[in-house]
């Protein structure tokens, strides 16, 4: 793994398990990037209620899950769990909708 996401992870106190993790991604840009498939709606009303950074699991989460991957997260209440959930779901579903999946 890159040397900047271990950093990135021991920051951030993001403990992983597993191989071939993807790269957490500290952005929302970052993860539009990597995932075209992402839903910008969502990424866009976010913006505007001044969400500007996902938070830790969030970082870790939504980049596993656009890959179909299966997650087990442990993290506070409040930290953000179900938007990490919620927005790889629904891009998911809305691509499953138009029949690309």
């Amino acid at each position: 793994q890159p040397k900047e996401n271990i950093n990135i992870r021991k920051r951030y106190k993001i403990r992983i398990k597993g191989s071939d993790v993807p790269e957490a991604q500290c952005t929302f840009d970052d993860m539009k990037a990597s995932h075209p498939k992402i839903l910008k709606s969502v990424l866009g009303r976010l913006e505007k209620s001044n969400i500007s950074q996902p938070t830790p699991i969030q970082m870790q989460c939504i980049p596993l899950l656009m890959q179909h991957r299966s997650i087990l997260s442990c993290a506070p209440t409040g930290s953000g769990k179900t938007l990490g959930f919620a927005l790889p779901i629904l891009s998911h579903l809305k691509k499953s909708k138009r029949g690309n999946g």
